[in-house]
């Protein structure tokens, strides 16, 4: 099955497919008291009647399998960049260049460079 989730950063429509086997046990309503332990623990689906109701099974088992982080492939991949509005994350190398500018800028004798120069 395909399920459409939106990007944990994006929030961009994100198209998923899952293939997962599913393995449920049930058991006839008149065993539920001698498997008692395994109700309680929901471990064993019961029977209603003669029939097998696969809803809550398939529906839990999608519930679970779903990702909690989900990206589009252009941020797997790290082309993305990631910003916002008055922010961005850089590289350590970044960071340590742009906080050197700042320092040199913030300078109060930076003016007086280049004033003996000869020219």
């Amino acid at each position: 099955y395909d399920i459409t989730l939106p990007s944990s950063r994006s929030l961009e429509p994100v198209t998923l497919s899952f293939n997962y086997p599913v393995s449920e046990t049930f058991i006839q309503e008149a065993d539920a008291a001698l498997q008692k332990e395994l109700v309680e623990e929901n471990l064993v689906l019961i029977l209603d009647g003669d029939t097998i109701n696969l809803d809550e099974s398939i529906l839990d088992n999608i519930l679970l399998n779903i990702p909690l982080r989900v990206l589009t492939p252009e941020e797997e991949s790290g082309q993305i960049s990631l910003s916002g509005n008055d922010w961005e994350v850089l590289s350590e190398e970044d960071f340590a260049a742009l906080q050197q500018e700042k320092k040199e800028a913030s300078n109060p004798f930076a003016q007086l460079n280049g004033l003996f120069d000869e020219n």
